[in-house]
Formats: C-alpha cells, sequence, structure tokens
C-alpha cells in the first residue's frame, strides 16, 4: 500500500460535482475490510457507480454547452435555409439525455 502524505487541493467546480468528487475520496481515504469476492465486488460497484455519475454530470453539462452555442444556432439556421420548404424554429426544447456510463 502507499503511505505517501495526503496533498490538499482547492478547485472551483458546481456543488453537484463537489459532492461526488468527495464521495470517491472519501472511498479512497477510507479502505473498507473485503475479506470476500461478493465485499470487492460491492465496494467496485459503489466505486463504479460514483464515478459514472460523476461522468454522467460533466458531459451533461458539456451537451447543454454545445446546444446553447452560437455555432449550433447557425449551423440550425444554415440547415433551415437550405431546405426546399418553409420550417419554422419552434425555440428551444428541453431533452434529457443519458450518457452511457450513466446507466450503469
Amino acid at each position: 500500500m502507499n503511505n505517501q502524505e495526503p496533498v490538499t487541493i482547492q478547485i472551483q467546480c458546481r456543488p453537484e460535482i463537489a459532492e461526488k468528487l468527495a464521495a470517491i475520496i472519501e472511498l479512497e481515504n477510507n479502505p473498507q475490510l473485503t475479506a470476500t469476492p461478493e465485499q470487492l465486488e460491492e465496494l467496485e460497484k459503489t466505486l463504479l457507480k460514483q464515478t459514472h455519475e460523476l461522468c454522467g454530470q460533466i458531459v451533461e453539462k458539456q451537451i447543454q454547452h454545445a446546444i446553447d452555442s452560437e455555432e449550433v444556432g447557425q449551423a440550425q439556421r444554415q440547415i433551415l435555409q437550405a431546405m426546399p420548404y418553409k420550417m419554422k424554429i419552434k425555440g428551444k426544447k428541453q431533452y434529457d439525455c443519458a450518457p452511457v456510463l450513466a446507466l450503469r
């Protein structure tokens, strides 16, 4: 086991990201006694759940940023202008997106 001194870092992030990071670090800082394969599997599932949720939240923000970007709006306008018939832009809509890792 690695007996290095812990490092303290300061980061700026959204509260939900900080919560997930803290949960992952808590698992690392407080090792559990895993005497059976089942206990080890349960620990691994817990860690994977936390990391997948963290990844999902980061991907969600990236997708929302892309949707809200001017470049995407410009691309939408170009597509509409290229259509052989009139289409109306109905504004932004709310969609739910579940990244693949968040589903596991």
